[in-house]
């Protein structure tokens, strides 16, 4: 999927070690879904802060990033899929906020 998107062109572009090819290949594969996460997250822990909602985003954060955005175990691509998946839980959790603190805020249906 990378290679059809440019990821080999960028890979050999910085190196022509295969191994490290093969490594950043997945990385950059990791990285791009990751952005989608990493926008959601972004915005959503802006427009909390935006409402001066800011202690329990801080909580979230926290716990995503130091629990799984910290999985460097799992060698090098797995500290991109450990903090994109920190990202989507983060990211999730905080729209559930912000959509929660906007329900209490909507006027009643005037049906």
């Amino acid at each position: 999927m990378v290679q059809a998107m440019g990821g080999r062109m960028l890979d050999t572009a910085i190196t022509d070690d295969p191994a490290v090819i093969a490594v950043a290949v997945t990385i950059f594969a990791v990285f791009a879904i990751m952005q989608i996460a990493d926008g959601v997250q972004s915005t959503m822990l802006g427009a909390l802060r935006g409402m001066s909602d800011t202690g329990w985003p801080a909580i979230v954060s926290i716990i995503a990033y130091w629990g799984g955005g910290l999985s460097g175990w799992f060698g090098p691509a797995g500290v991109w899929v450990g903090f994109a998946v920190a990202l989507f839980a983060a990211g999730a959790a905080l729209t559930w906020r912000f959509w929660r603190k906007t329900a209490l805020r909507r006027p009643a249906s005037s049906l």
